[in-house]
Protein backbone atom coordinates (compact mmCIF):
# COMPACT_ATOMS: atom_id res chain seq x y z
CA UNK A 1 0.00 0.00 0.00
CA UNK A 2 3.39 2.70 0.77
CA UNK A 3 3.68 2.07 -2.89
CA UNK A 4 0.42 2.80 -4.16
CA UNK A 5 0.60 5.94 -2.11
CA UNK A 6 3.73 7.35 -3.04
CA UNK A 7 2.24 6.49 -6.49
CA UNK A 8 -0.74 8.50 -5.80
CA UNK A 9 1.32 11.44 -4.49
CA UNK A 10 3.56 11.80 -7.17
CA UNK A 11 0.65 11.41 -9.95
CA UNK A 12 -2.23 14.23 -8.26
CA UNK A 13 0.63 17.03 -6.98
CA UNK A 14 3.63 16.38 -9.10
CA UNK A 15 2.24 15.45 -12.49
CA UNK A 16 -0.24 17.84 -12.68
CA UNK A 17 1.46 21.02 -11.14
CA UNK A 18 2.01 22.15 -14.52
CA UNK A 19 -1.24 22.14 -15.65
CA UNK A 20 -2.88 24.11 -13.05
CA UNK A 21 -3.79 27.91 -13.99
CA UNK A 22 -0.91 30.34 -13.60
CA UNK A 23 -0.07 33.95 -13.01
CA UNK A 24 0.42 34.08 -17.02
CA UNK A 25 -3.27 32.97 -17.67
CA UNK A 26 -4.85 36.05 -15.18
CA UNK A 27 -4.43 39.45 -16.17
CA UNK A 28 -1.70 41.31 -14.58
CA UNK A 29 -2.13 44.26 -12.22
CA UNK A 30 0.46 46.84 -11.56
CA UNK A 31 0.71 48.49 -8.99
CA UNK A 32 -0.58 52.26 -9.52
CA UNK A 33 -1.54 55.33 -8.00
CA UNK A 34 -4.69 56.39 -6.09
CA UNK A 35 -5.63 58.31 -9.15
CA UNK A 36 -4.98 55.94 -11.91
CA UNK A 37 -7.45 53.34 -9.95
CA UNK A 38 -10.14 55.92 -10.16
CA UNK A 39 -9.84 56.33 -13.66
CA UNK A 40 -9.98 53.03 -14.46
CA UNK A 41 -12.53 52.48 -12.31
CA UNK A 42 -14.51 55.34 -13.84
CA UNK A 43 -13.21 54.09 -17.19
CA UNK A 44 -14.85 50.53 -16.38
CA UNK A 45 -17.90 52.01 -15.00
CA UNK A 46 -18.71 53.94 -18.16
CA UNK A 47 -18.23 50.98 -20.51
CA UNK A 48 -20.34 48.87 -18.50
CA UNK A 49 -23.20 51.24 -18.28
CA UNK A 50 -22.04 52.17 -22.34
CA UNK A 51 -22.17 48.42 -23.19
CA UNK A 52 -23.34 45.85 -20.46
CA UNK A 53 -23.16 42.97 -22.92
CA UNK A 54 -20.45 42.92 -23.94
CA UNK A 55 -18.78 43.51 -21.11
CA UNK A 56 -20.01 40.16 -19.48
CA UNK A 57 -19.20 38.22 -22.71
CA UNK A 58 -15.63 39.66 -22.22
CA UNK A 59 -15.75 38.06 -18.71
CA UNK A 60 -16.99 34.64 -19.82
CA UNK A 61 -14.30 34.52 -22.44
CA UNK A 62 -11.67 35.75 -20.02
CA UNK A 63 -12.39 32.84 -17.55
CA UNK A 64 -13.44 30.53 -19.45
CA UNK A 65 -10.22 28.92 -20.85
CA UNK A 66 -8.39 28.16 -16.97
CA UNK A 67 -12.04 27.08 -15.91
CA UNK A 68 -11.60 23.93 -18.47
CA UNK A 69 -7.94 23.48 -17.71
CA UNK A 70 -9.34 22.69 -14.33
CA UNK A 71 -12.15 21.09 -15.41
CA UNK A 72 -9.57 18.40 -17.46
CA UNK A 73 -7.07 18.09 -14.44
CA UNK A 74 -10.15 17.01 -12.17
CA UNK A 75 -11.59 14.93 -14.59
CA UNK A 76 -7.45 13.37 -15.36
CA UNK A 77 -7.34 12.90 -11.82
CA UNK A 78 -10.28 11.08 -11.64
CA UNK A 79 -9.57 8.45 -13.84
CA UNK A 80 -6.01 7.62 -12.84
CA UNK A 81 -7.81 7.55 -9.40
CA UNK A 82 -10.05 4.94 -10.78
CA UNK A 83 -7.74 3.01 -12.00
CA UNK A 84 -5.88 2.86 -8.95
CA UNK A 85 -8.79 1.82 -7.07
CA UNK A 86 -9.07 -1.04 -9.48
CA UNK A 87 -4.88 -2.13 -9.59
CA UNK A 88 -6.10 -2.22 -5.69
CA UNK A 89 -8.73 -4.02 -5.69
CA UNK A 90 -6.79 -6.92 -8.07
CA UNK A 91 -4.31 -7.16 -6.03
CA UNK A 92 -6.21 -7.53 -3.02
CA UNK A 93 -8.22 -10.07 -4.59
CA UNK A 94 -4.79 -12.16 -5.06
CA UNK A 95 -3.95 -11.48 -1.68
CA UNK A 96 -6.74 -12.98 -0.81
CA UNK A 97 -6.90 -16.24 -3.12
CA UNK A 98 -3.13 -16.83 -1.75
CA UNK A 99 -4.30 -16.85 2.04
CA UNK A 100 -6.85 -18.88 1.06
CA UNK A 101 -4.68 -21.34 -0.55
CA UNK A 102 -2.15 -21.44 2.50
CA UNK A 103 -4.98 -21.89 4.79
CA UNK A 104 -6.02 -24.63 2.93
CA UNK A 105 -2.66 -26.10 2.47
CA UNK A 106 -2.01 -25.40 6.17
CA UNK A 107 -5.15 -27.78 7.39
CA UNK A 108 -3.98 -30.47 5.15
CA UNK A 109 -0.48 -30.21 6.85
CA UNK A 110 -2.60 -30.30 10.55
CA UNK A 111 -4.11 -33.52 8.99
CA UNK A 112 -1.79 -35.20 8.33
CA UNK A 113 0.33 -34.67 11.59
CA UNK A 114 -2.55 -35.73 13.80
CA UNK A 115 -2.15 -38.84 11.40
CA UNK A 116 0.86 -39.17 11.82
CA UNK A 117 0.96 -38.15 15.70
CA UNK A 118 -1.74 -41.00 15.90
CA UNK A 119 -0.15 -43.77 14.19
CA UNK A 120 3.32 -42.81 16.26
CA UNK A 121 1.64 -43.09 19.39
CA UNK A 122 0.34 -46.28 18.66
CA UNK A 123 3.69 -48.13 17.42
CA UNK A 124 4.89 -46.58 20.59
CA UNK A 125 2.06 -47.94 22.44
CA UNK A 126 2.62 -51.53 21.22
CA UNK A 127 6.56 -51.86 21.33
CA UNK A 128 5.83 -50.81 25.32
CA UNK A 129 3.45 -53.62 25.41
CA UNK A 130 5.66 -55.98 23.98
CA UNK A 131 8.70 -54.52 25.41
CA UNK A 132 6.55 -55.50 29.12
CA UNK A 133 5.41 -58.55 28.09
CA UNK A 134 9.59 -59.65 27.42
CA UNK A 135 10.19 -58.25 30.85
CA UNK A 136 7.33 -60.13 32.18
CA UNK A 137 8.86 -63.46 30.59
CA UNK A 138 11.96 -62.84 31.53
CA UNK A 139 11.01 -62.07 35.59
CA UNK A 140 9.67 -65.26 34.92
CA UNK A 141 12.24 -67.09 34.08
CA UNK A 142 14.29 -65.85 36.37
CA UNK A 143 11.75 -66.83 39.27
CA UNK A 144 11.85 -70.55 37.61
CA UNK A 145 15.49 -70.60 37.77
CA UNK A 146 15.99 -69.46 41.40
CA UNK A 147 12.72 -71.81 41.98
CA UNK A 148 14.69 -74.98 40.65
CA UNK A 149 17.63 -74.20 42.25
CA UNK A 150 16.42 -73.75 45.88
CA UNK A 151 14.47 -77.38 45.22
CA UNK A 152 17.55 -78.86 44.08
CA UNK A 153 19.94 -77.68 47.29
CA UNK A 154 17.04 -78.82 49.75
CA UNK A 155 16.85 -82.31 47.80
CA UNK A 156 20.59 -82.66 47.66
CA UNK A 157 20.58 -83.20 44.18
CA UNK A 158 23.47 -80.36 44.40
CA UNK A 159 25.50 -79.80 46.65
CA UNK A 160 25.95 -75.89 48.54
CA UNK A 161 29.33 -75.36 46.88
CA UNK A 162 28.35 -76.30 43.73
CA UNK A 163 25.88 -73.70 43.19
CA UNK A 164 25.95 -71.13 40.79
CA UNK A 165 27.41 -67.70 41.37
CA UNK A 166 24.69 -65.83 39.96
CA UNK A 167 21.98 -67.64 42.79
CA UNK A 168 23.88 -65.72 45.54
CA UNK A 169 24.18 -62.74 43.39
CA UNK A 170 20.34 -62.84 42.47
CA UNK A 171 19.69 -63.43 46.56
CA UNK A 172 22.04 -60.96 47.83
CA UNK A 173 20.94 -58.28 45.50
CA UNK A 174 17.71 -58.77 43.67
CA UNK A 175 16.55 -55.95 41.13
CA UNK A 176 15.08 -52.74 42.58
CA UNK A 177 13.58 -51.90 38.95
CA UNK A 178 12.50 -54.01 35.97
CA UNK A 179 15.57 -54.96 33.98
CA UNK A 180 16.19 -52.61 30.76
CA UNK A 181 18.57 -52.79 27.89
CA UNK A 182 19.17 -49.59 26.21
CA UNK A 183 20.56 -50.40 22.34
CA UNK A 184 23.10 -47.96 21.13
CA UNK A 185 21.96 -46.10 18.19
CA UNK A 186 23.02 -47.99 15.04
CA UNK A 187 25.88 -45.47 12.81
CA UNK A 188 25.21 -45.19 9.58
CA UNK A 189 28.57 -46.10 7.79
CA UNK A 190 29.36 -45.11 4.04
CA UNK A 191 29.89 -48.81 2.32
CA UNK A 192 33.55 -49.06 1.01
CA UNK A 193 33.82 -50.48 -2.18
CA UNK A 194 36.23 -53.58 -1.85
CA UNK A 195 36.02 -55.27 -5.79
CA UNK A 196 38.87 -54.31 -7.97
CA UNK A 197 37.70 -53.91 -11.64
CA UNK A 198 38.57 -57.51 -12.76
CA UNK A 199 35.53 -58.42 -10.46
CA UNK A 200 32.85 -57.96 -12.87
CA UNK A 201 34.61 -59.54 -16.02
CA UNK A 202 35.67 -62.47 -13.01
CA UNK A 203 31.64 -62.36 -12.95
CA UNK A 204 30.44 -62.69 -15.96
CA UNK A 205 33.06 -65.58 -16.68
CA UNK A 206 31.84 -67.98 -13.27
CA UNK A 207 27.98 -66.79 -14.32
CA UNK A 208 28.82 -69.20 -16.94
CA UNK A 209 30.33 -71.45 -15.43
CA UNK A 210 33.76 -71.09 -16.87
CA UNK A 211 37.15 -69.82 -14.99
CA UNK A 212 36.93 -72.71 -12.50
CA UNK A 213 39.36 -75.16 -13.84
CA UNK A 214 43.15 -74.98 -12.84
CA UNK A 215 45.57 -77.62 -13.17
CA UNK A 216 47.28 -78.57 -9.65
CA UNK A 217 50.72 -80.25 -11.50
CA UNK A 218 51.91 -76.55 -13.01
CA UNK A 219 51.51 -73.78 -9.90
CA UNK A 220 54.05 -71.73 -11.94
CA UNK A 221 51.87 -70.88 -14.18
CA UNK A 222 48.94 -68.69 -14.76
CA UNK A 223 45.17 -69.39 -13.81
CA UNK A 224 42.36 -70.40 -16.35
CA UNK A 225 40.65 -67.16 -15.29
CA UNK A 226 43.71 -64.88 -15.66
CA UNK A 227 44.20 -66.02 -19.06
CA UNK A 228 40.38 -64.99 -19.26
CA UNK A 229 40.34 -61.39 -18.09
CA UNK A 230 43.60 -60.74 -20.09
CA UNK A 231 41.95 -62.03 -22.98
CA UNK A 232 38.84 -60.27 -22.48
CA UNK A 233 40.83 -57.10 -22.35
CA UNK A 234 42.28 -57.56 -25.69
CA UNK A 235 39.26 -58.19 -27.07
CA UNK A 236 37.65 -55.26 -26.23
CA UNK A 237 40.33 -52.89 -27.02
CA UNK A 238 39.73 -54.43 -30.42
CA UNK A 239 36.55 -53.38 -30.49
CA UNK A 240 34.48 -57.20 -30.80
CA UNK A 241 31.04 -56.47 -29.03
CA UNK A 242 29.77 -56.91 -25.73
CA UNK A 243 27.45 -59.92 -26.24
CA UNK A 244 30.20 -62.00 -28.28
CA UNK A 245 33.15 -61.17 -26.17
CA UNK A 246 32.66 -63.64 -23.48
CA UNK A 247 32.26 -66.63 -25.99
CA UNK A 248 35.62 -65.73 -28.48
CA UNK A 249 37.57 -65.34 -25.26
CA UNK A 250 36.93 -68.43 -23.87
CA UNK A 251 36.95 -70.60 -26.89
CA UNK A 252 40.14 -68.91 -27.36
CA UNK A 253 41.65 -70.04 -23.95
CA UNK A 254 40.27 -73.45 -24.15
CA UNK A 255 42.13 -74.05 -27.45
CA UNK A 256 45.78 -72.74 -25.83
CA UNK A 257 44.94 -74.81 -23.15
CA UNK A 258 48.41 -76.60 -22.11
CA UNK A 259 47.90 -80.45 -22.39
CA UNK A 260 47.11 -82.76 -19.60
CA UNK A 261 50.34 -84.51 -20.06
CA UNK A 262 52.49 -82.48 -18.21
CA UNK A 263 55.36 -83.00 -15.83
CA UNK A 264 56.52 -81.50 -13.25
CA UNK A 265 60.13 -79.85 -14.40
CA UNK A 266 62.81 -79.97 -11.92
CA UNK A 267 64.30 -75.92 -11.28
CA UNK A 268 67.95 -77.58 -10.71
CA UNK A 269 68.54 -81.01 -12.66
CA UNK A 270 71.80 -81.57 -11.29
CA UNK A 271 70.90 -81.95 -7.63
CA UNK A 272 70.86 -85.15 -5.66
CA UNK A 273 66.75 -85.68 -5.45
CA UNK A 274 66.60 -85.32 -9.45
CA UNK A 275 69.37 -87.93 -9.93
CA UNK A 276 67.78 -91.04 -7.74
CA UNK A 277 64.44 -89.99 -9.14
CA UNK A 278 65.86 -89.89 -12.47
CA UNK A 279 67.35 -93.44 -11.65
CA UNK A 280 64.28 -94.94 -9.87
CA UNK A 281 62.16 -98.04 -11.33
CA UNK A 282 59.12 -99.24 -10.56
CA UNK A 283 59.47 -102.56 -10.97
CA UNK A 284 62.85 -103.39 -9.82
CA UNK A 285 61.65 -101.20 -6.36
CA UNK A 286 60.58 -104.74 -4.36
CA UNK A 287 63.15 -106.97 -5.74
CA UNK A 288 65.99 -106.03 -2.87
Amino acid sequence: MSSIKKNMKSEYVFGEIDEFPNESIFPKKSVKTKGSLKSLSHKTSSEMSANPKRSKTQETEKYAEPRQKILNIMNHQLMSRKQITENVKTHLNEVFLNLEADYNALKENEQKLEHLTSSFIKCMQQATAAFKQKLNTLEEIIQNFTKEAEGLLKRGAVKPDDRPIWFDVYRAFPPITEPKFARPKPESKPVRQILYKEDVVRAKFHAQGHGIGFNMLSPYGETQTKRLIMKYEQLQQEGVPESEIVEKSVASVVSEREPDSTRIKTINPESATAQVLSEVNIKHIFKE
